[in-house]
């Protein structure tokens, strides 16, 4: 990796992982303790335990996109969510994955345009 010249800002990508074990009753520590307090670039949660009936808007952080979400589908628990803090450009790919492991795959371009891949992955 190249590193900066004189005079480049250096910005160092801070992501979180976190385990959640439900996104509805967790989102107001997960926001404040953790996604605003410490800059987080891209927040990734497992165990959101959301479904169908919560709306796509849910939780939307200040500053943040909203979450791409992988419900699961046919039991309660589980699922994947992500947001990225606005400004980073991010993809969501189509990437097969086997059906006991809920999983997307994203590819990030960074503004120097390094891109690179990120999963969030949950495996009961």
């Amino acid at each position: 990796m190249a590193r900066p010249g004189p005079g480049c800002a250096r910005h160092q990508l801070k992501i979180l992982s976190a385990n959640v074990r439900g996104l509805r009753t967790n989102i107001g520590d997960l926001t404040h303790n953790c996604v605003l307090r410490h800059s987080i670039d891209i927040v990734v949660v497992t165990e959101t335990w959301l479904n169908s009936e919560v709306e796509p808007t849910f939780g939307i952080i200040c500053g943040y996109t909203h979450w791409t979400r992988k419900d699961r589908l046919e039991r309660t628990g589980g699922g994947v969510a992500v947001c990225f803090k606005e400004g980073l450009q991010s993809q969501l790919l189509d990437v097969v994955t086997p059906p006991e492991m809920e999983a997307m795959f994203f590819r990030v371009v960074l503004a120097d345009r390094l891109a690179f891949l990120i999963c969030a992955m949950y495996r009961p």
